[in-house]
């Protein structure tokens, strides 16, 4: 484990950076293919141990999965897809993982030296999970939640799909036969249907929800596990925040023609 303590000047004087890495474990795919996997953790803390419950500190975590047997270009291409997905909801400038988390607690102090009186802990901690990883897949879910004040916080799950050898994108069209488009979106209003509990024939509007022409779609938001395929329709995407976000898998059972 990396550690640096920094001295800032004026106000909270800690910026406490920790940056280490798990030992590697075995992850097994239903085929027999074992690959290692490495868990690294970044910390960034605007004072030592900053507990859950504390009113006066902010807290920046993210803990992702490195892969130790990938080509060092595909670690590359990974590594860099994390950090633009975090990038995203930070105003799209590009900064490394570390980098992010020193600027959050920067705006924290400065949150803190403007409002005094004003407790408030804030945090992001995200954790990127791994969902498939074989010769041809890796699939990663990440889930990023924060809160920096106001009524409540905010959480997202996006996902990274990579092709294992070369770390190209991989896309439903690179999984999927010509054609795919109609018969999936059909499985997926079913299931989406089923979530929600709606009716085969209830409007989508009238119930809450905001698909363009009041017709269901797939959206873009979408990764692989071991039992399917899995849509997830974040907060604020097709409905208000108070009815949640919304996951739907469709399996590969119903798709399975469909499959190349």
């Amino acid at each position: 484990m990396n550690k640096r303590l920094l001295f800032l000047a004026g106000g909270i004087i800690f910026l406490y950076v920790s940056a280490c890495t798990s030992k590697k474990k075995e992850y097994s795919e239903s085929d027999g293919v074992i690959k290692d996997v490495a868990i690294k953790k970044v910390l960034v803390e605007s004072i030592p141990g900053c507990k859950y419950d504390s009113m006066t500190c902010a807290q920046f975590e993210v803990s992702y999965p490195e892969f130790p047997g990938l080509d060092t270009a595909v670690q590359d291409v990974i590594r860099t897809k994390i950090a633009a997905i975090l990038n995203d909801r930070s105003g799209g400038v590009k900064k490394t993982i570390e980098e992010q988390g020193n600027e959050f607690v920067k705006e924290f102090k400065e949150f803190k030296a403007e409002t005094p009186d004003m407790n408030g802990r804030w945090y992001r901690n995200v954790s990127i999970s791994l969902m498939t990883f074989n010769d041809s897949l890796l699939s990663l879910q990440i889930g990023d939640e924060s809160f920096t004040g106001g009524a409540h916080g905010s959480y997202s799950t996006t996902f990274i799909n990579v092709k294992a050898r070369n770390g190209d994108s991989l896309k439903l069209s690179d999984f999927l036969k010509p054609g795919y488009e109609a018969p999936l979106k059909k499985i997926g209003e079913e299931i989406f249907r089923d979530v929600r509990e709606l009716a085969d024939t209830a409007s989508f509007e009238f119930n809450g929800y905001s698909f363009p022409d009041n017709a269901f779609v797939l959206n873009e938001n979408y990764g692989f596990k071991q039992e399917g395929i899995i849509f997830y329709y974040n907060s604020y995407e097709i409905a208000p925040y108070s009815m949640g976000p919304t996951e739907l898998v469709i399996p590969f059972e119903k798709i399975r023609d469909w499959i190349k």
